[in-house]
Parts: structure tokens; sequence; C-alpha cells
């Protein structure tokens, strides 16, 4: 599986099949080939693929990335916060190398 394909699992007859997700969009309707029962998304999910795929669609997973990689920066701001609160000099090439020895660990 590359990351634009998921396994679907129809929610009337339980059949998966494996399908392409779109790149930039979310699917609202999809036809299951075995029973051809059209599906829609749960409430609160933004398409099928996020209510019955193994994966979320998508854009979903890029805004869920996005959150993770917040998340860190978040982390490494405050860390580096930490760090100038408590290093006592804050001048000189110690200073300076320091900075970049914990930028380079992120």
């Amino acid at each position: 599986m590359t990351d634009t394909t998921t396994v679907i699992r129809c929610p009337a007859c339980s059949a998966e099949f494996t399908e392409t997700m779109p790149a930039d969009a979310c699917v609202y309707f999809w036809i299951c080939p075995g029973c051809a029962a059209v599906a829609t998304p749960k409430a609160g999910h933004c398409c099928v693929f996020c209510s019955y795929g193994l994966t979320p669609c998508v854009p979903r997973s890029r805004a869920i990335q996005g959150l993770k990689d917040a998340a860190k920066a978040k982390d490494a701001v405050l860390e580096l916060r930490e760090f100038l609160l408590f290093s006592g000099d804050l001048s000189g090439p110690e200073f300076a190398l320091g900075l970049d020895q914990r930028l380079e660990q992120r």
C-alpha cells in the first residue's frame, strides 16, 4: 500500500477492498463493489475513508502530521527557552555553540 491507498470495509456487507484515495479531497460517497451499497461518512468524519478505511484520508493525514510537527516545534522552543533561562552565561561562542548543538539534536 502507498500513502494514497487504503483498505476500506463496506459497512453493509463487511467486504474489504483496496482503494486509492484522492490526494487533495475527501470522498463523501463510496459504492461498494461487492454489494453496491452506498456508504457515507459517519457523524463527525470528513469522508468515507476516515469512517471505514484502515487509514484516514490524505488531507486529514496531512493535518494530523502538521499537528505533530507543531507539537515538536513547541517542545523545541520550550526546551530552548529553558536552556536560555538556566544556562547562566548568555554571551560568547560557548552560548552560540550550545544553541547550535541543541538545534541539531532536533
